[in-house]
């Protein structure tokens, strides 16, 4: 084979150089050169005037980063089934925590941190049902950097007590 005889690289170099003397037009000396068919004429292109106004530039919007979200309130265990008509829901969650925003089947109730820390929710029971409990806690909104405008904080909730039990008070024989 060619490739044995003057080796891979010199065969390649060739192969290329055939390429492109076949791919070229050759114009010998005392040749005619073909007149061209058409003419291309190209529009005149015309330079904006400058203007004394600028366009408004758009105001940048802030990307802020995405905030960690906050911890879920830890609610102590609730008694059910029980006859009573109201239970006492205990909730403790972190510092920045604000109230307590318990709902279900029989309204909202709501509590303000307590002097032990945690907050004491009392919960009016509907006579002979099943109350499903949803606890919210609001956060304090802080803008983090200070004029960023990004803001931190809000709310979370819990449908489950701190051992993972569902918050669910049966109130009487439903």
């Amino acid at each position: 084979m060619i490739y044995r005889r003057f080796g891979t690289q010199k065969v390649v170099w060739l192969v290329c150089l055939l390429i492109t003397v076949i791919g070229c037009q050759v114009v010998l000396p005392g040749a005619a050169t073909p007149e061209p068919t058409a003419t291309l004429e190209l529009p005149a292109t015309t330079t904006p005037e400058p203007t004394d106004t600028l366009a408004p530039s758009e105001t940048p919007t802030v990307q802020c980063p995405v905030g960690t979200p906050e911890s879920p309130p830890m609610v102590d265990p609730v008694t059910s089934p029980t006859d009573l008509l109201v239970q006492e829901v205990i909730v403790n969650a972190n510092p920045k925590a604000l109230q307590m925003i318990v709902t279900c089947e029989s309204g909202t109730f709501s509590a303000d941190r307590g002097a032990d820390g945690a907050f004491h929710v009392m919960v009016t029971l509907l006579p002979n049902t099943t109350h499903n409990l949803v606890v919210s806690g609001v956060w304090t909104r802080n803008e983090s950097p200070p004029g960023s405008g990004c803001f931190y904080g809000g709310a979370s909730s819990a449908h489950r007590d701190k051992n993972y039990n569902p918050l669910v008070i049966v109130q009487g024989k439903p």
